[in-house]
């Protein structure tokens, strides 16, 4: 899924710390790389998949509750980065990866309309999902 996601159910984590509540956009930032796979058969071209890339981005909006946020947010700071874009609820659909941070705190904080925002960049670490978010649910 691509996109910015925003609101209420957004659900996420990072390092084992619960990050929602700063929320204002998260994009898990998911691409698939493609070739042409097309036969000397085919009448349609055919891409298939090779690999998926995937670089999540995050702005949070920093309050008053956001020191214990920003400890784990410097960047080099490695941990499962972890998303509900439904909520946490159990039966709900989740993805995660192993992720380093490569924008964070401090250094990427700015003033929008009289609000400090913090934009983060994470990219991925592994060759695998910690939660493939197209099957995972719990």
């Amino acid at each position: 899924m691509a996109g910015n996601v925003v609101g209420d159910d957004l659900y996420l984590e990072f390092n084992s710390v619960n990050i929602s509540t700063l929320v204002r956009e998260f994009d898990p930032g998911r691409e698939d790389d493609t070739v042409e796979g097309t036969a000397a058969g085919d009448v349609l071209r055919a891409h298939v998949i090779t690999k998926t890339m995937i670089e999540p981005t995050a702005t949070l909006v920093l309050d008053s509750t956001a020191t214990s946020i920003l400890a784990v947010l410097k960047p080099g700071t490695t941990g499962n980065l972890i998303w509900g874009l439904q909520g946490n609820a159990a039966g709900l659909p989740k993805g995660g990866i192993a992720a380093r941070v490569t924008k964070g705190y401090p250094g990427a904080s700015i003033t929008y309309d009289d609000l400090t925002v913090l934009e983060i960049t994470w990219i991925n670490t592994s060759g695998a999902w910690v939660h493939d978010p197209t099957t995972a649910v719990f």
